[in-house]
């Protein structure tokens, strides 16, 4: 996780004003800054995205599999993908709002980048106030609007 903070922090860098020579200057920024706590911001909402994620790809497979290919013997391995690809739609459609959740909370930090996650969910510090804030703001929409 602390490394997924780094890369949302280098990749939205100019959003918050924040310039980083690098991946080493991004983690060095952030623990002096924000001190080594701040490497496991939005770890909540990951663990319950990789969760959701892992639970609705593998429940949605086999029933897509069992659905479409029920008279099928030996499946070929573009049904097999086929499969795949419409259980990962379901996936990703069910974890998109914790992504969004985590994504907004390791963003969140002092400084520049700060005004902008405060923007995102004002008054939100901690993933079940941020879920509540999302939701409050639109409920179901906002994760899935799109940038």
């Amino acid at each position: 996780l602390p490394f997924e903070v780094v890369k949302l922090r280098l990749q939205t860098s100019a959003l918050g004003g924040r310039q980083y020579a690098g991946v080493g200057d991004c983690l060095r920024q952030i623990v002096r800054g924000e001190g080594v706590r701040a490497l496991w911001r939005g770890a909540v909402p990951a663990l319950a995205s990789a969760t959701t994620e892992n639970t609705v790809l593998f429940t949605a497979n086999s029933l897509v599999k069992r659905a479409l290919l029920a008279d099928v013997e030996q499946p070929t391995l573009l049904q097999l993908a086929a499969c795949g690809g419409v259980a990962g739609a379901f996936s990703a459609t069910a974890i998109c709002p914790a992504e969004l959740i985590k994504c907004r909370l390791q963003f969140q930090n002092r400084g520049a980048g700060a005004a902008v996650a405060a923007e995102a969910a004002p008054g939100a510090t901690a993933a079940p106030g941020r879920a509540v804030r999302v939701a409050a703001a639109g409920g179901l929409e906002p994760p899935y609007r799109g940038p």
